[in-house]
């Protein structure tokens, strides 16, 4: 099952994620925070390091509000954030998630009408 499920244009459900790594949740007080993602098959990138909302800093919380051209288009797709601390230094999540794999899967589905 994918980590994120939205459907064809919709755009009122947020993706939230949390990072962490293998000491806990990565705190992203005056850092930076982005999303990219990507078709699955094909590899062209749909989102290239759009920024992102921290909702919850300190316990490693960030929110993608997603554009109208992300969700257009029906298919899977793999996703990555990319933090950028205080100091510049660049951090990508996930490390791994829980059944091994090195991205988000994010599905967009077709709706009905």
């Amino acid at each position: 099952m994918a980590d994120f499920v939205i459907k064809v244009g919709d755009r009122g459900i947020s993706m939230s994620v949390t990072l962490k790594d293998e000491n806990g949740v990565i705190d992203l007080t005056g850092g930076s925070t982005a999303f990219s993602m990507r078709d699955s098959t094909s590899k062209k990138m749909k989102v290239t390091d759009t920024a992102m909302t921290q909702v919850t800093p300190a316990s490693g919380i960030a929110r993608y509000d997603w554009l109208a051209a992300d969700v257009d288009t029906a298919g899977s797709y793999e996703g990555e954030v990319k933090h950028t601390t205080a100091g510049g230094l660049e951090i990508r999540f996930p490390r791994s998630t829980d059944d091994g794999s090195e991205y988000l899967t994010i599905e967009v589905i077709e709706n009905i009408t």
